[in-house]
């Protein structure tokens, strides 16, 4: 056996009992598809229908958490999404490092408000029925994914890289706070990476009394560098949320 393989088998040797122990580390994920029939009529008369199975944010991660005593724990998770319907390949979705206790969470990596990461202004809306999964970002309310160049009533980023989180409840109130770094995350042309080329704070207070969820955030840019795919983006954006579950009657 040469030394490469050698160094692979106990590489694998020492992984197998952390990976071993299912009360810290989970494997999970899920397959969601849908299948559609469309048709489309015209003045010429109808073109028929067409059937289409498409992916509906299927993903895959692994989660863990480790006790540290004290009442502390670290926690770790990547998730990644992939296209059940056609394995078009994996992307990213979250991967966070933090520490979890009585006083909150704190993590720092790709966040998008699943599992421990946090996303306070896409979680509160949520919250209040306003998005209908973690699909995605909802960059609108009411006007499709229209250009920023028009009137845009919300931007809520949803996933962003580099970036810290904070979460906890106080009083029945639950707080997020998040602080991002939208800079460039690569070096070019002998340049210095400029991650705080562009910042972006976001922070959420949101109350929930039984069928009544009560809620405001704040949401801020930083542009100190030139980032083309922040700079239209609104400076400062203000939510506020309110709903009550009537029930079924």
């Amino acid at each position: 056996m040469n030394k490469k393989l050698v160094a692979a088998a106990l590489g694998l040797a020492f992984a197998a009992p952390v990976f071993a122990d299912s009360s810290n580390v989970t494997l999970y994920g899920r397959v969601h598809q849908a299948l559609d029939h469309q048709s489309t009529s015209t003045p010429a008369g109808d073109t028929g229908g067409n059937f289409a199975l498409e992916d509906v944010s299927s993903r895959f991660g692994i989660r863990g958490t480790e006790d540290l005593g004290g009442g502390l724990s670290a926690i770790f998770a990547f998730e990644f999404s992939v296209a059940a319907d056609a394995n078009a390949g994996v992307g990213g979705r979250h991967s966070y490092l933090g520490l979890k206790g009585s006083w909150g969470t704190l993590v720092a990596g790709k966040q998008d408000g699943g599992n421990e990461s946090v996303a306070p202004l896409y979680t509160q809306a949520s919250l209040t029925g306003g998005v209908s999964n973690q699909g995605g970002p909802l960059t609108t309310i009411g006007g499709g994914m229209a250009s920023l160049s028009n009137t845009v009533a919300i931007s809520r980023t949803q996933r962003t890289d580099n970036s810290f989180g904070y979460k906890t409840k106080v009083a029945g109130v639950e707080l997020q706070a998040r602080h991002a770094l939208r800079g460039t995350n690569d070096q070019a042309n002998n340049t210095p990476v400029k991650e705080n080329g562009v910042r972006e704070t976001e922070v959420a207070a949101t109350y929930k009394a039984g069928a009544l969820t009560l809620g405001g955030g704040l949401q801020m840019f930083d542009q100190q560098g030139n980032d083309p795919t922040v700079a239209a983006s609104p400076e400062r954006t203000v939510q506020g949320v309110a709903s009550y579950n009537f029930g079924s009657f």
